[in-house]
């Protein structure tokens, strides 16, 4: 070849290097500034061919910056070396794609660095892989936190609603459903204006949102309808919510349904003045009873009794046959009794076998004592368990009488209690008076 032709030459051959050379700066250019984390691995086998560890032969600057290791540290070291107590899955997984050469796409957690990746992993060649990886720990959080809000929404026994501007549902938690008796399918994209009772007029809902959009919140009670006609009175707080600009977006309403408070708040009260077996008064309430019976003899005179009444071979009972068939009994008790009396009447427990009655108006200590005698047969009869069991029992019964014998709920009580005293001492099966008088 002549010097003319290498020059001729010359330029044909300097063409294909500086195209390749430009390429592999574009790509050098896409490696460094991509943003995904990106390596090379090789795998290395334990003596048995099973996947030990992987050594690092190449990365990026992504790498670096989402493991937070310098890539002069990382280069030529293996994954142990780096991490010592790494997780067995995170070799399984290399070492799966290194040998069988099929792509893999999962997402986990590095323990020691304590971030989670998106991991894509591929075969490059016999025993080697690439990854290219991204940090979602922010989104993994960002989904913890959303799952345990979820969990508040559907778990919180107020009921909570988010609507648009214009006041029409977008979504609403379980209590939500529950007060309203509407289901979400039912309430998505219907105006709240579904659930006006029609006791508020025109200027409430004005007023109500006029405060809204002055203060972006408002507090109050509210009539509403339930799906079934029912009205209800809750007390409902509905807040503004805005974007980065500022600007409203949706509403959130939260709601607690003040009739079911106030039923639990009666039913409360209720418990608090009876007896749990039995439902009758207490002593609470029998006091109470009795001081107000107390009162209107005073004012407009007449005549009023209590009978303090124990049963009589109650414990053999409970000895024999255990505290349910007691309870049962003590119960059959109570229905027996209060067959036999008066609805202006009240039957109390005050524990154990232990019955007060207040007779609130009588004609004479013969009607109590006639009363008492009816308790004391309609007792001494036999009760047919549902078991099948027959017990017979049979009671004692003291008699006080207002406003002769006391002149307060407390000292009738224990006078009707000595009498009982002295009814038992007689033999049982009997009642006395605590006055030897009657009227």
């Amino acid at each position: 070849m002549t010097d003319a032709d290498r020059v001729s030459t010359a330029p044909a051959l300097q063409e294909p290097i500086a195209a390749y050379q430009a390429g592999e700066a574009q790509v050098r250019a896409l490696f460094d500034t991509m943003h995904e984390g990106f390596c090379l691995l090789e795998l290395i086998c334990d003596d048995a061919g099973q996947p030990h560890d992987v050594r690092h032969l190449l990365a990026n600057p992504a790498y670096e910056r989402q493991t937070g290791q310098k890539l002069s540290d990382i280069i030529g070291r293996t994954a142990r070396e780096l991490h010592p107590s790494i997780e067995p899955f995170w070799i399984e997984q290399f070492g799966r794609v290194a040998l069988t050469g099929v792509p893999a796409h999962f997402e986990g957690q590095f323990g020691s660095l304590g971030r989670w990746f998106d991991v894509r992993a591929y075969q490059t060649g016999p025993g080697r892989l690439a990854l290219m990886f991204f940090d979602v720990t922010r989104h993994r959080e960002m989904l913890e936190r959303l799952r345990q809000q979820a969990i508040i929404f559907n778990s919180t026994e107020e009921g909570i609603v988010i609507t648009d501007t214009q006041g029409r549902v977008i979504e609403a938690n379980l209590a939500f459903e529950r007060i309203t008796e509407y289901s979400m399918q039912e309430l998505r994209g219907q105006k709240m204006s579904l659930l006006q009772s029609g006791r508020h007029d025109q200027r409430f809902y004005q007023g109500m949102w006029a405060d809204l959009l002055a203060h972006r919140r408002w507090q109050g009670e509210i009539w509403n309808r339930r799906k079934s006609g029912d009205v209800y009175i809750e007390w409902i707080t509905i807040s503004a919510v805005c974007n980065e600009d500022d600007v409203v977006v949706n509403y959130i309403g939260t709601s607690i349904d003040l009739s079911r408070m106030n039923h639990a708040q009666s039913e409360l009260e209720r418990l608090a003045h009876h007896d749990a077996l039995t439902n009758m008064p207490n002593r609470l309430l029998l006091v109470s009873r009795i001081e107000h019976a107390i009162e209107r003899v005073k004012r407009h005179g007449g005549l009023g009794a209590v009978l303090f009444i124990d049963l009589d071979r109650f414990k053999e009972v409970n000895d024999t046959w255990g505290h349910a068939l007691g309870d049962a009994l003590l119960k059959a008790v109570a229905r027996r009794i209060r067959a036999r009396l008066r609805d202006v009447d009240t039957l109390a427990r005050l524990g154990g076998d232990e019955f007060v009655i207040l007779l609130d108006e009588v004609a004479s200590s013969a009607d109590a004592g006639k009363v008492a005698q009816d308790l004391v047969e309609a007792l001494g009869a036999p009760f047919a368990m549902e078991d099948g069991t027959t017990v017979h029992i049979g009671a004692s019964i003291g008699i006080a009488l207002f406003p002769f014998d006391g002149s307060s709920a407390a000292t009738l009580i224990e006078n009707a209690d000595q009498a009982l005293y002295v009814a038992k001492a007689g033999g049982r099966g009997a009642f006395r008076f605590f006055a030897a008088s009657t009227v």
